[in-house]
């Protein structure tokens, strides 16, 4: 229970970890306009115009976040490795999802976003998986 609760707290850690680090890459990319982030108005108007490419660079960053995280909890679990990055898949999808009750997002974005995290994550607890012992 305890290799569990560990597995899935480290997959959800380097995922968030992932996910910092590729946002912060694609801000040094491309740039966002200055805006300040307690007025949701101005934040909301920012994300109305922002160019695809952005929004790809997020996509990517989910997608890569959650095939780690999926990664080190498959990895740390031994047993159950697939259902405990399937945690992690959920865990970001409710995030995401989170984010898109606060900042609008174009629809294709929303979709693409939510159908990449249960997938991305299972694809890495099934990469981090251990072979059975030998009988």
């Amino acid at each position: 229970m305890l290799r569990s609760v560990i597995a899935v707290l480290l997959g959800l850690l380097v995922a968030v970890i992932v996910l910092i680090g590729m946002e912060s890459i694609s801000h040094t990319l491309f740039p966002p306009p200055s805006v300040d982030p307690n007025d949701m108005d101005a934040v909301r108007a920012l994300m109305a115009n922002l160019p695809a490419r952005m929004f790809v660079m997020v996509l990517v960053a989910w997608s890569l976040s959650a095939l780690t995280g999926g990664l080190v909890a498959g990895r740390v679990a031994r047993r159950g490795a697939i259902g405990h990055a399937a945690v992690i898949g959920v865990l970001l999808t409710v995030g995401a999802i989170a984010n898109f009750v606060m900042l609008p997002h174009p629809v294709w974005v929303v979709i693409v976003g939510l159908g990449s995290f249960l997938p991305m994550s299972v694809l890495g607890g099934w990469l981090g998986a251990r072979p059975a012992p030998a009988p």
